[in-house]
């Protein structure tokens, strides 16, 4: 994160009923899916931690994102330290160890870093006597020591370090002592063996170095180049042929090699607590011997490329991390879950819409990555890419709408319309097939009327009704006009249910649709992006040349001539139930960032005074393309940055208006 993202914003003065909140310093939180679960699609690192948590390193190769998830499994939640909000400096994280007190030694392309639980410490070529910042793996050694393995093949390759852990670094390199001839100084895998010893494996050259403390000696110098050094319970190194040395694991009894050749490129290896080692390769296959490498069955097959296999050492489960999710299984090979990107965290980058369930529940839709459920702790994701773990019987990843009703159920839209029922975890659909009078659309929004009957709208128009008593859905006589997208759906205190066209507004109060605002400038403002009603039923929406309020009798347009208005183009709107409104505005135009902000608006919105406005050039909003905005449950405020995730602004109302802990404290999450 930049000066900018992580300059902290103030002076929100709070004008509500007549109570006067002053508003020290509000907070920011960028809310990615890089810093709420598995912090990337590609799982690099998996490691068990002392404290029996599991710490999982992964990357976001587009986004150049990355960092490490610590999962709690007594609690199921996720703490994530990415590389863009902590001193972590790369997404790129190679390896992580521990030492004896619990502190973390992590492996970056740009350091090493030592967290002890508070602090954080980067060791690097500016602090070190270390001459690359790439740091490929690590070792730890019962006396603290830890070896650092600071080689890098695009940079020439450099040495291995023994770092006490304090200030004292003593460098090992080619060919003053590491036995290899030079200039081959590339060095592939670092280990520290139960008696103290360290290996070394040459990325180029072959063969095994061993250190016992004061002299260096070469092993298999004509067998093979290796990597990937793992010991077993008996003191056997094991490892994968290195780079272009073929397709086959290796032990190493100290005293001669044994080969076991595969049929495709070597890649994970490890042993468990009763010394069975797994060996994973690059199609997806796992093996196991439980006598040495005598015999091998197969553990697993059909997996990813398997990168990490990391035995429970608190169960007799396995946990393996491959490109795309870290996979759980019992001993005897049953699948129990898959994590990734899409079922630990917020789900992906573009956030599409936003809404509060009667329950407290905070959801969020995400494109193409399905519906989640935030409840301040955990993330709950319903998709096709959460591995099984939710319900998702659409034939599409998209969904938009979110409705919780009247009667407990929770509602989602996509290509057809979901029933989620929390209390039997069941989530049953109506779709095309099912419900040929839908067709193949995209169900945005849905309202309750006074009666308690729910509605449905797809994308494009199509208004329909549900039939409770015979699970039936029928299309109603009303077509609202939006060939882009239904600008929005809501319901007033009244029971009305207000849908809004692009140029015009459709209610239906219990009985009858009716028309409004045909005869409104709407055409003229461009067209309406947004709708939204004001806990005193006033109707708010958001057009290309301003904010319209009409209170029933007149209307009235705030632009960028006669209020703060950030930007003409008003893409959304939303009301706390104490009053506050906020909204999100954009101007497209030739030169980025176009005009853009976000306005929180506190009391009369006529006076000047009683508007804060937030720009991506001077807070923390991380894009200057703005979308859906929406009070969570706590009343912080949330704001799409579209392909950047949520920017919340900690603005949360604890109950009542002097609860407002607009200081910035956070206590509906903590991320």
């Amino acid at each position: 994160m930049n000066a900018r993202q992580l300059a902290v914003y103030g002076g929100l003065m709070l004008l509500l009923g007549g109570v006067t909140v002053n508003a020290q310093d509000p907070a920011w939180k960028i809310v990615k899916p890089s810093n709420t679960g598995i912090p990337g699609e590609e799982v690099r690192v998996v490691r068990w931690a002392p404290d029996g948590s599991l710490w999982v390193a992964a990357r976001w190769p587009f986004w150049q994102e990355g960092g490490i998830g610590v999962y709690d499994l007594s609690t199921q939640v996720w703490t994530v330290w990415s590389n863009w909000e902590t001193p972590i400096p790369s997404e790129y994280i190679n390896d992580i160890e521990f030492d004896e007190a619990g502190v973390a030694w992590i492996a970056t392309n740009q350091g090493l870093v030592k967290f002890d639980g508070q602090d954080w410490t980067v060791y690097d070529p500016t602090n070190t006597p270390m001459l690359l910042y790439k740091v490929s793996d690590v070792a730890v050694a019962s006396d603290g020591h830890v070896w650092v393995n600071n080689s890098d093949s695009s940079a020439g390759g450099d040495a291995v370090y023994d770092f006490d852990g304090d200030a004292t670094w003593i460098r090992y390199r080619v060919p003053d002592e590491l036995p290899w001839e030079a200039p081959w100084q590339d060095l592939s895998s670092v280990l520290v063996d139960h008696l103290g010893h360290v290996w070394v494996a040459n990325q180029v050259l072959t063969g095994l170095a061993e250190y016992d403390g004061f002299d260096w000696t070469l092993h298999g110098a004509s067998v093979r180049r290796f990597d990937n050094l793992v010991e077993d319970l008996d003191g056997n190194i094991w490892m994968r042929a290195g780079l272009g040395g073929g397709n086959s694991f290796f032990k190493f009894d100290r005293t001669s090699f044994t080969e076991f050749p595969i049929s495709t490129t070597p890649l994970g290896i490890a042993v468990d607590d009763d010394g069975a080692v797994y060996t994973g390769d690059w199609f997806g296959n796992v093996r196991r011997t439980v006598d040495g490498g005598a015999t091998w069955t197969f553990y697993l097959t059909g997996l990813n490329q398997v990168y990490n296999i990391v035995p429970d050492p608190a169960s007799t489960d396995i946990w393996i991390g491959t490109i795309g999710a870290l996979g759980h299984f019992l001993a005897d090979g049953s699948w129990v879950r898959d994590y990734n990107t899409y079922n630990t965290g917020l789900p992906w980058y573009w956030v599409d819409n936003m809404y509060t369930d009667r329950d407290g529940g905070f959801w969020v839709a995400t494109g193409e990555a399905g519906a989640s459920r935030f409840d301040g702790q955990r993330w709950r994701n319903w998709g096709q890419h959460n591995a099984g773990s939710e319900p998702w019987p659409f034939l599409a990843e998209q969904a938009f709408g979110l409705y919780h009703d009247d009667q407990g159920y929770h509602w989602i839209g996509s290509n057809g319309v979901g029933r989620w029922d929390a209390e039997a975890d069941t989530l049953e659909i109506w779709d095309w097939q099912s419900t040929p009078i839908f067709g193949v659309t995209l169900f945005v929004g849905f309202a309750q009327d006074v009666n308690g009957e729910l509605f449905a709208i797809s994308k494009y128009g199509s208004v329909y009704r549900f039939y409770a008593e015979g699970l039936t859905w029928v299309q109603e006589p009303v077509s609202p006009y939006a060939p882009l997208g239904i600008p929005g759906v809501d319901t007033d205190s009244q029971g009305n249910v207000w849908i809004a066209g692009w140029f015009a507004l459709h209610r239906w109060d219990g009985e009858t649709w009716t028309t409004i605002g045909e005869d409104w400038p709407l055409f003229d403002l461009g067209g309406v992006n947004a709708l939204a009603i004001a806990p005193d039923d006033s109707i708010w929406l958001g057009t290309e040349e301003g904010l319209l309020h009409w209170d029933g009798t007149d209307l009235t347009l705030y632009d960028t001539d006669n209020s703060p208005l950030p930007a003409s183009g008003v893409q959304s709107i939303a009301f706390r139930a104490d009053g506050l409104m906020a909204l999100s505005a954009i101007e497209f135009g030739p030169v980025t960032p176009f005009p853009n902000g976000v306005a929180v608006i506190a009391g009369d919105i006529s006076d000047p005074a009683n508007w804060t406005v937030y720009h991506y050039e001077d807070s923390p909003l991380p894009h200057y393309q703005l979308g859906k905005v929406a009070f969570d449950p706590q009343g912080h405020l949330w704001i799409s940055a579209l392909s950047e995730g949520a920017a919340v602004l900690l603005i949360g109302a604890a109950g009542s208006l002097g609860d407002l802990n607009c200081d910035g404290t956070v206590d509906f999450f903590d991320i």
